[in-house]
């Protein structure tokens, strides 16, 4: 309930008797409807202030509202309302329209008619942007189905000319004579085609209508301009009726305003701040903003009721500029409390409008709230509670100086339904600024802290959230290492933006990492990836590029998916914009990933990032990404000092999106600190193998690790001999670490069983796990492979 201090006039006047007598007719036709206002404004898509007031006087009802009042009527009772009801309901609205200011009213209407216009409008664009987006999707699925129909009919002539008879190809045909499987691809293709023209007519009609909706809004916008400009010469030449008539007017002014400016922003502070600073401009000279204190760092809403002691901070503080009774007051970010005693704790308490129309001295110094406003004695107090779902979280504290004219209770009401709305774009800033907080953690965690070295590479990266696009995006990038000292580098590039974008990514990084075990080409992995992903949903959709450097050999295999290709910069400088075949995204399903090698010199950087580092630059991105590096990367730099020279270069607020950067130096290992063994499968072969390690390491001078290495290789290669049909390969390799692997032809995967050190069997992974620094096993192409590391000396590092 509103607390009324005092009786205060109503703001609007009894109406004149032409329009009494057009809101008394209006009035007969909503009763013949029996319903209640609110359920009758819900039907006509309307406000129900704007309905209500109709219904008082004061606003005249448009046409379009009276017409649609008739029709409603004339549905009721079966059939339509007589001409002479139709025109009598137009003759008296009429009457009334002459009555009150013509001009006044055509710019209300004009400003009605503009809002629909724009809302249209918007809804144009909003199709236009979802049309595109099919269309390109669609656009992607008929090319592939394109490529895959031109390779089945290139596969099935080159068959017919390698076999030289039709008759050695009649299996392979299908009853039309195309190869077979091709048909359904064409159908396939025919479909796609057929979708595709179907929405560029789609959208052929989309912008159209965007077009028209343009216009009219531009047409609107002038003849808006228009009215007002004799609204403002009748004013200017007195002409106007008084004040109160011309409130309304005022006051969808201050709705069209609020809409534009508090109800579009996503941030809390600033929905505060404009709120603020709206009420300022247009009905109060002081207002201030006060929050219930952590509701800016914390997810939930209070659970408990306001009182005394509740602390408050002010997140927002506005008032008419020059007004020295303002510099006391407690500015923005300061914490205070709000006593039950003064208007402010008595909204936030009761959770009710308090309304103080004149706050008198005597009444300042009884009342334990005055001290906190010194300004506002002598004017107008408003309190308004901000809350949503029965639960207060803060308060909007209005004053308006004795010579304005005290707030009344219209005033009140009507600020209230403002204040109501502005707490709930409150509430939904507050949810939105959560969820951007819970994928910026998740984001965060799932950023790996890569070592500033692995065996044959040095490595450097960077990871920059874009500025210009709200919240966490997708972007990820990793390096780990494989079976035979192999490295693999990944990027990629999640579609969309939000916590939905971070689990997408959280999940194709897990599932990387997983099929990178089974020891995959870079294409065959991609294409597991797109069929989980594919499995996954249609919103799971991202770019990626996997890479696997051998150090060894001195070989690099790629395989992209829709992803910015990656630059190579030689140690001459020169750089080198790899052209791997690009499949298309992750998760559009069906699509081949070819893998691509290519041979690496010592010294040269491998760059690897996300299209947000290239893409503010314009034109392809590819093409931009290899000038970059060109021009930036000094092939002495190390991969620090190049992301560093990188994204230097961005200027402040450049980046729209998300930037993953990952740089390696590919140094390789030397042939030097690799041996490597073939072994056959005979017992004979343990004895030798022992030999071939203790010699090794006497060679490299790591006698220190001699009796470890000596017993863990004699385990491991036992078990691979019990197990092996043909080979068995063991391998030293001394880069930072010792790292020994053992590999065999038979693809199970040995699995640590609970046993003891001195059992004869089963012992061997148990030893394995309790002497060396890291262990594990993984499949390869053929068979699979055992591997640990044990740590170099100090000396020897």
């Amino acid at each position: 309930m509103l607390d009324r201090h005092r009786d205060v006039s109503e703001p609007f006047g009894p109406p004149e008797a032409e329009v009494r007598a057009f809101i008394e007719f209006i009035g007969r036709l909503f009763a013949v409807l029996d319903t209640t206002l609110t359920r009758y404004a819900a039907r006509c898509n309307r406000d129900k202030g704007s309905v209500s007031r109709y219904f008082t006087g004061q606003r005249i009802a448009p046409k379009e509202f009276v017409d649609e009042l008739l029709r409603h009527v004339g549905e009721l009772g079966g059939q339509s309302v007589t001409a002479e009801v139709q025109d009598q309901a137009h003759h008296l609205r009429m009457e009334a329209l002459r009555v009150r200011n013509a001009s006044r009213h055509d710019v209300e209407q004009l400003r009605d008619k503009l809002g629909s216009a724009e809302r249209e409008l918007h809804l144009a664009s909003v199709r236009e942007r979802h049309l595109l987006r099919a269309l390109e999707a669609t656009e992607a699925q008929a090319h592939q189905a394109e490529q895959r129909y031109r390779q089945l009919e290139a596969d099935w002539a080159a068959a017919r000319y390698a076999s030289g008879a039709v008759g050695a190809l009649e299996l392979y045909e299908e009853p039309d004579g195309e190869p077979g499987g091709a048909s359904g691809v064409r159908d396939e293709l025919l479909g796609l085609k057929a979708e595709l023209e179907a929405l560029r007519t789609e959208l052929a009609r989309a912008q159209s209508l965007k077009h028209v909706a343009e216009e009219r809004c531009v047409r609107l916008e002038a003849r808006l301009l228009a009215a007002e400009a004799t609204l403002d010469a009748e004013r200017a030449a007195g002409r106007l009726k008084p004040p109160h008539v011309e409130l309304e007017s005022v006051r969808m002014a201050l709705n069209r305003e609020f809409g534009q400016r508090v109800e579009r922003s996503l941030d809390l502070a600033t929905v505060a701040g404009e709120l603020s600073g709206l009420l300022v401009r247009r009905v109060a000279d002081f207002v201030s903003v006060d929050l219930v204190a952590g509701l800016t760092d914390d997810a939930e809403l209070p659970t408990g009721r306001p009182d005394d002691r509740t602390l408050l901070r002010r997140v927002s503080l506005a008032f008419t500029p020059g007004a020295e009774q303002w510099s006391d007051e407690p500015g923005e970010g300061t914490l205070l409390t709000a006593p039950g005693a003064t208007p402010r704790g008595r909204a936030l308490q009761q959770g009710a409008p308090v309304l103080v129309p004149v706050m008198r001295p005597g009444t300042a110094a009884s009342d334990a709230g005055a001290s906190s406003l010194p300004g506002a004695v002598g004017g107008s107090v408003l309190a308004l509670p901000l809350g949503v779902r029965g639960t207060v979280f803060g308060v909007v504290t209005l004053v308006r100086q004795a010579g304005r004219g005290p707030f009344g209770h219209g005033d009140a009401d009507h600020l209230q339904d403002l204040v109501v709305r502005a707490a709930l774009s409150m509430d939904i800033a507050r949810l939105h600024g959560a969820e951007l907080k819970v994928a910026a953690t998740l984001q965060r965690s799932m950023i790996p802290e890569l070592p500033p070295a692995i065996a044959g590479m040095r490595l450097a990266h960077r990871y920059l959230p874009g500025e210009r696009r709200g919240g966490a995006g997708g972007d990820w990038f990793d390096a780990f290492q494989l079976p035979g000292s192999r490295v693999a580098l990944v990027v990629g590039d999640v579609m969309g933006r939000g916590l939905h974008a971070v689990q997408t990514m959280a999940r194709l990084r897990a599932a990387v990492h997983a099929l990178a075990g089974l020891d995959l080409p870079p294409g065959q992995l991609l294409r597991h990836l797109d069929n989980l992903a594919h499995k996954l949903g249609p919103e799971h959709l991202a770019t990626c590029l996997y890479a696997v450097y051998d150090p060894i050999n001195r070989t690099c295999e790629l395989a992209g998916a829709g992803h910015v290709p990656p630059v190579l910069v030689r140690p001459d400088g020169t750089s080198e914009l790899l052209r791997i075949p690009s499949g298309a995204p992750i998760g559009v399903g069906g699509v081949p990933f070819l893998t691509a090698a290519v041979d690496v010199v010592d010294g040269s950087m491998l760059v690897l990032c996300t299209d947000g580092l290239v893409e503010v630059r314009g034109g392809d991105t590819g093409v931009g990404l290899a000038a970059l590096c060109g021009s930036l990367i000094d092939p002495r730099q190390s991969p620090e000092q190049a992301c560093d020279a990188l994204l230097d270069r961005l200027q402040p607020g450049e980046r729209e999106d998300d930037i993953a950067l990952l740089a390696a130096r590919l140094t390789g290992i030397p042939p030097a600190d690799v041996a490597t063994w073939q072994l056959e499968p005979e017992p004979d072969e343990v004895a030798r193998a022992r030999r071939l390690v203790v010699g090794q390491l006497s060679a490299w001078g790591l006698e220190v690790l001699r009796d470890t290495t000596e017993l863990l290789v004699s385990e491991l290669v036992t078990n691979a001999i019990r197990v092996a049909r043909d080979r068995v390969q063991l391998q030293l390799i001394r880069a930072d670490r010792l790292l020994v692997e053992v590999s065999d032809d038979n693809h199970n995967l040995p699995s640590l069983k609970p046993g003891e050190v001195w059992e004869e069997i089963g012992r061997g992974l148990t030893l394995v796990a309790q002497l060396a620094e890291r262990w594990g096993t993984a499949r390869k192409a053929v068979g699979k492979v055992v591997f640990f590391e044990l740590p170099l000396p100090p000396h020897r590092r």
